[in-house]
């Protein structure tokens, strides 16, 4: 019977339940692990979310430099209101794009 046993060990048949599992600090680390990768594709989250707000602003900077430049002005009056009702519609539709980053405090860091 030990014999039977020990043929299972080496064939890897046998029931490695103790041999198979994890402590706790292996656990732990691979928590840990997780979470480090977590916090870096939160960040990366973060920083796009700051550029799309950024580029939301050169955006809307844009086209009121486009409606209130030399060109406009030397147009006619129909084009003019042409284009400024694109322009308008641009401005609304961007102004539609809600992006936001906060960052949390704790009492301590106030």
């Amino acid at each position: 019977m030990a014999q039977a046993k020990i043929n299972q060990l080496k064939s890897g048949e046998a029931d490695n339940k103790f041999l198979r599992s994890m402590s706790m600090a292996d656990r732990s680390g691979r928590l840990l692990e997780t979470l480090d990768e977590l916090e870096q594709r939160v960040e990366a989250l973060r920083e796009a979310a700051a550029s799309m707000e950024q580029e939301k602003e050169t955006l809307l900077e844009l086209i009121q430099s486009v409606q209130n430049s030399q060109d406009m002005r030397n147009i006619s009056d129909g084009e003019r209101e042409e284009l400024n009702l694109t322009a308008n519609r641009l401005i609304g539709r961007t102004l539609t794009v809600a992006v936001s980053v906060q960052t949390i405090r704790s009492a301590q860091q106030e």
